[in-house]
């Protein structure tokens, strides 16, 4: 009997690693620039360097995009001795800034919030892109910024998924809002959780 349960039990646990991130695929480990992370393994993994401060990714500063059809992460990185909640609130604004430009419409999804991630406060907002990207279409997103002291780093993950179907809501003055989903049924923050889930800073 004994025996039988162990069995099952290594199923079980080779089961659960390859069908993590709901793909079958299983997963893959990124391990570099003084931080990991898994990812699945059928996505594509590129990196490139930071603008205004390195051509290529290095230590210092980086941006690395992780796609596959209808889901988008990317994950960049500065290294700064140190950085309160106004520098983080201020490079958060500056990346949506930039969101912005490149995108047909875009809405914000609520007010900003914070969670503690590795002792440090991490800033959280939700977007909608329309028309950026080509065949993403309206996009989901969700932003995460945060500053790690054991890598002196801070980060951001922007995580983007396709949103099939999408909708807004047009209020009597004429401005237009999206209709954000719940989180359960948003596959942008579902792929950011399992991301942070694996997520070390050195």
């Amino acid at each position: 009997m004994r025996k039988k349960l162990l069995i099952i039990g290594v199923a079980l646990v080779i089961l659960a690693t390859t069908f993590v991130y709901g793909c079958g695929k299983g997963v893959e480990t990124y391990n570099k620039f003084g931080f990991s992370f898994d990812y699945p393994a059928d996505m594509e993994v590129k990196e490139e360097g930071f603008p205004r401060f390195s051509e290529e990714a290095n230590e210092e500063a980086g941006v690395l995009y992780l796609t596959k059809p209808e889901l988008f992460i990317s994950i960049s990185w500065v290294t700064l001795e140190s950085a309160d909640l106004s520098l983080l609130l201020e490079g958060q604004k500056a990346y949506l800034w930039g969101v912005r430009t490149t995108s047909d419409k875009f809405y914000l999804g609520g007010a900003r919030y914070s969670e503690q991630h590795m002792g440090h406060t991490r800033i959280e907002q939700r977007f909608v892109t329309v028309g950026d990207y080509g065949t993403y279409g309206n996009r989901l997103n969700i932003l995460g910024t945060w500053w790690c002291d054991k890598s002196k780093k801070v980060f951001e993950i922007d995580s983007g998924a396709k949103w099939k179907n999408a909708t807004f809501i047009m209020y009597g003055d004429g401005t237009i809002a999206a209709e954000f989903p719940d989180y359960n049924h948003d596959p942008s923050y579902k792929a950011y959780k399992e991301l942070l889930g694996s997520l070390h800073c050195h």
